[in-house]
């Protein structure tokens, strides 16, 4: 793959998308590199992202309304769970420069979800997710005193303005590996069929140290975009993803391959 898109010509830093099948839906197919000689490792030379179809990538890339430079979008900040971390992570979001609704701990409740999440393009969970092999409509984020937020619930949410998805959980990008289907399904997968143009989620297990870490930097670039001249867009999202990465692997605490490895972006 790596020597076609070579012959293709495809310039540096030029974005790419993964559509994976079967069992390839569990490999960071973004992070492959050689082994040896001096190719660039593809984490390297391009801006990836992923989709679990064409169509679902096509329906992301469909009437996108250009924003006015200035325009700074709206965040609903949840966290609920037991980890030491994820409660530094929202004030991190809280104090990103966006307009930010927080809900934690007792606050995160079934009917506060459904009511908050429409008014908000932007979302950011710090929660633990759960994926439902066998029906995967019913795969949900942990809420306040065990209860769930299915995608199927979202679903039934009208979200005419959703764009931008942050999932900073374990898992919420990985599928079954021992009954995948030829399509991908996975909780980010599902957010990006609720409407959710762009997705930001995890392969695996995530420390709980990286929540604070990847908000911090992740949000900082996102806010502040290379051209002061363009408005914050979500579709910096899968860029910004490959910087904060690049970063993460300068710093010797946070470079093993568990730490950034997982972080894929799916969607537009």
């Amino acid at each position: 793959i790596f020597q076609k898109l070579d012959e293709l010509g495809l310039a540096k830093n030029s974005r790419i998308w993964w559509c994976l099948s079967g069992k390839l839906c569990a490999l960071p197919i973004h992070a492959a590199q050689p082994f040896f000689g001096p190719q660039q490792k593809l984490s390297q030379k391009y801006i990836h992202s992923y989709t679990s179809t064409l169509s679902s990538l096509i329906r992301a890339r469909e009437g996108i309304k250009e924003k006015e430079r200035g325009t700074i979008p709206g965040i609903l900040a949840m966290a609920t769970s037991s980890l030491e971390k994820v409660y530094e992570e929202i004030e991190v979001v809280q104090n990103s420069g966006c307009d930010v609704q927080k809900l934690i701990g007792s606050e995160v409740t079934h009917s506060t979800m459904i009511d908050s999440i429409a008014k908000y393009p932007w979302i950011h969970f710090a929660s633990h997710g759960h994926l439902d092999t066998e029906q995967p409509f019913k795969s949900s984020f942990e809420l306040h005193d065990n209860a769930r937020l299915t995608i199927l619930d979202l679903l039934k949410v009208n979200l005419p303005n959703a764009e931008l998805a942050v999932l900073s959980a374990c898992h919420t990008a990985a599928v079954d590996q021992d009954n995948t289907p030829d399509e991908g399904i996975s909780l980010a997968a599902g957010m990006q069929f609720c409407g959710f143009r762009g997705v930001i989620g995890t392969l695996w297990a995530m420390d709980d140290n990286i929540g604070p870490i990847l908000a911090k930097e992740f949000y900082t670039r996102m806010m502040n975009p290379e051209n002061q001249n363009r408005p914050v867009d979500f579709k910096d999202a899968a860029k910004v993803l490959k910087a904060v990465t690049k970063e993460m692997r300068r710093n010797e605490a946070l470079s093993a391959l568990h730490c950034w490895v997982p972080l894929v972006h799916i969607g537009a």
